[in-house]
């Protein structure tokens, strides 16, 4: 049906039949940052502060990982991927 909104223009809404992505949920978050420990080669799911602590360890000076998982459980998150990147005295600068 086309609906006249003002004059000279004409609305029409087509239905598309795409459908929204039900794989996962839009509160779920991913955070990558320094750790203490933990695994570097994967992101497993986080369910609370205390299994956080368990597997990456508790709050550093040079980094926010931590501070940032805190935060969103204390907000009421629910579950988070967290993914640790390691400093490497052998990474090389990028060419310019």
């Amino acid at each position: 049906m086309v609906a006249v909104t003002y004059p000279g223009v004409y609305v029409q809404e087509v239905s598309s039949g795409v459908r929204p992505l039900e794989a996962a949920s839009t509160s779920t978050a991913a955070f990558v940052g320094l750790a203490e420990m933990g695994p570097d080669t994967g992101a497993p799911r986080i369910f609370n502060w205390t299994e956080f602590q368990r597997l990456f360890g508790g709050f550093m000076d040079d980094g926010y990982l931590a501070h940032s998982v805190f935060q969103f459980f204390n907000n009421g998150g629910r579950q988070c991927y967290v993914l640790r990147v390691t400093r490497s005295e052998l990474a090389v600068a990028a060419a310019e």
